[in-house]
């Protein structure tokens, strides 16, 4: 989260931390995250202070690890999805993990305090070795909204809703009903039957949201972005609803579309808190985006071709920025290559 530390995975099942060296633009793996799971790990996202990491594995599990004085080990294995998982997101409290899987569902899991006992709380034994207690987590909810595929789940980074994205072309917007105490789905974001202009017209594979710093000003809007099979990225901008609570996300509506940024489908996204967003696509580019200025519509202002050999899995940007005022990105290929960026 401080931007010191780059996690990866990959079909070998397993997470590597890379960590910037003294040498200009070098990178060194220091450590090596294994035998937690038995097949691809899908996805990988810190926890907010940078202690503890979560994986979604296509083995059905998420693992938990943690960092101990010596060294990283598993704190909490979560089971429930039918088969692959293919995403996890942490909020920005730390407390809520959302995962999401080829089974169609949407899981909330709590972090509850360590060694509390809880319930129905998933577990480990690992830090017996150490005298640390165990990781516990209950799954707060289970949802059924999706009726394909979840692709990806990623939450506000500074409220406490979240978005899915789906093989049934729409996006879903997650929220908590604290009067009947469960998840709701507050808004669904798809394309209509007439006029076809609300959404997009293919699997969404991945959503960004923009960062808070990179906003224009105190009252601008909070911002989303996806990218789809249909080879487009749609900027979304929400304010709050007439009559909104304090517990009701805002109302998103399409504020741009970008067609065709892609030759095929556009697989990842993500925003940078330098006010640009990038994608990455089945076609082995990546693409940059920029506002020309305040109230003027999102320009490609970069692709570069053969970014990797195959298809460009995961574009992600350094949350710090540069002393340059640059944005830091890494991007992860089918060619097993992670690479790093300067815009």
């Amino acid at each position: 989260p401080d931007g010191t530390t780059l996690a990866s995975c990959g079909a070998d099942k397993t997470i590597r931390l890379w960590t910037r060296d003294t040498a200009p633009n070098t990178w060194t793996c220091k450590v090596i995250l294994e035998d937690a799971h038995e097949r691809t790990v899908r996805r990988v996202a810190w926890f907010p202070d940078g202690t503890k990491l979560a994986a979604a594995s296509f083995d059905g599990t998420v693992s938990v690890w943690r960092r101990t004085a010596s060294t990283w080990e598993v704190g909490a294995v979560l089971e429930g999805h039918e088969n692959e998982v293919k995403c996890v997101d942490v909020d920005q409290a730390g407390i809520f993990l959302a995962t999401c899987g080829r089974d169609k569902t949407v899981w909330i899991w709590e972090l509850m305090d360590v060694g509390s006992g809880g319930g129905d709380a998933m577990d480990t034994d690992a830090g017996a070795d150490e005298g640390l207690q165990p990781l516990e987590f209950e799954c707060a909810d289970l949802k059924r909204g999706h009726g394909g595929d979840v692709k990806s789940v990623v939450w506000h980074p500074c409220q406490p809703f979240f978005v899915s994205t789906s093989y049934d072309d729409s996006i879903r917007v997650w929220a908590h009903d604290p009067a009947r105490d469960e998840w709701r789905c507050a808004q669904e974001l798809a394309d209509t039957a007439s006029g076809g202009s609300a959404g997009h017209k293919g699997t969404v594979w991945n959503a960004a949201f923009e960062p808070m710093p990179a906003r224009r000003d105190a009252n601008a809007e909070c911002r989303l972005a996806t990218c789809s099979d249909d080879r487009g990225v749609i900027v979304w901008s929400a304010t709050a609803a007439p009559g909104a609570t304090a517990d009701d996300p805002p109302q998103f509506h399409v504020q741009q579309s970008l067609a065709d940024v892609h030759e095929r489908s556009v697989l990842s996204i993500d925003w940078s808190r330098t006010g640009v967003f990038a994608t990455g696509g089945s076609d082995d580019a990546i693409c940059v985006y920029r506002e020309a200025g305040l109230n003027h519509p999102f320009e490609r202002v970069a692709r570069v071709e053969h970014a990797h050999e195959g298809d460009v899995n995961c574009v992600t940007f350094c949350p710090a920025v540069g002393e340059d005022g640059s944005a830091l990105m890494a991007t992860a290929g089918d060619d097993k290559m992670v690479r790093l960026w300067t815009i």
